[in-house]
């Protein structure tokens, strides 16, 4: 609001207040930020004023550091990510290439004339109804493969054959829940996520 200069900080929102030490902490010009839950209290608005005053640091040569839980908005923001569970990183690295690496489930969309095999359905597994046939989803590539085979063998037509990108909420989930790759043994809430930018790069991130 127009006003805010002329009012005490105790009547600010908390939105309003989230932005003020967003300004007090780059107010000095530093080479490295490290914002805490940033996003707090923001609305879409501020959220989006947001990632550009992060992508206008990273083009004055200003690293940034943030750790959140938000991972919709570090997934928007960051380069990097680095990944927290029970104090300890367990990944670390270009957010392209981890969720890339990651992005295992494959979509097979098909159309297959009459009703589908239960063998096959079963193979297939995930399945659901397209406006020109079926999507079947499948977890690894090298099965994906055999299931698409299969589909044609059966007298299925494959329409499109596409591996589908996780988002980075699901590739942490992967990673610390009870049956994800790198899961500890010890019970516990996950550590927050955080994103990192470094200058001169496009942008980068990093999420614990």
């Amino acid at each position: 609001p127009e006003d805010a200069r002329d009012r005490q900080l105790r009547t600010y929102s908390r939105g309003m207040l989230q932005r003020t030490g967003i300004a007090a902490a780059i107010l000095h010009r530093p080479r490295l930020v490290v914002l805490d839950e940033p996003l707090n209290g923001l609305d879409p608005l501020g959220r989006r004023d947001f990632r550009d005053l992060i992508l206008s640091l990273k083009d004055e040569g200003t690293a940034v550091f943030l750790s959140s839980h938000v991972l919709g908005d570090i997934e928007n923001t960051a380069d990097r990510v680095g990944i927290l569970d029970q104090g300890r990183l367990i990944r670390c690295g270009s957010l392209h290439d981890i969720l890339s690496a990651d992005g295992r489930r494959i979509e097979i969309a098909f159309e297959f004339a009459g009703e589908i095999p239960l063998p096959l359905r079963q193979r297939i597994g995930s399945l659901r109804p397209h406006s020109t046939g079926w999507i079947g989803e499948v977890d690894d590539v090298a099965r994906a493969s055999a299931v698409a085979h299969d589909i044609v063998a059966a007298g299925g037509r494959i329409i499109r054959y596409d591996r589908q990108r996780v988002s980075l909420e699901e590739f942490f989930m992967s990673q610390v829940e009870p049956d994800g790759a790198h899961a500890h043994e010890a019970a516990g809430r996950p550590e927050s996520a955080g994103a990192v930018r470094r200058p001169g790069t496009a942008r980068e991130g990093v999420t614990p």
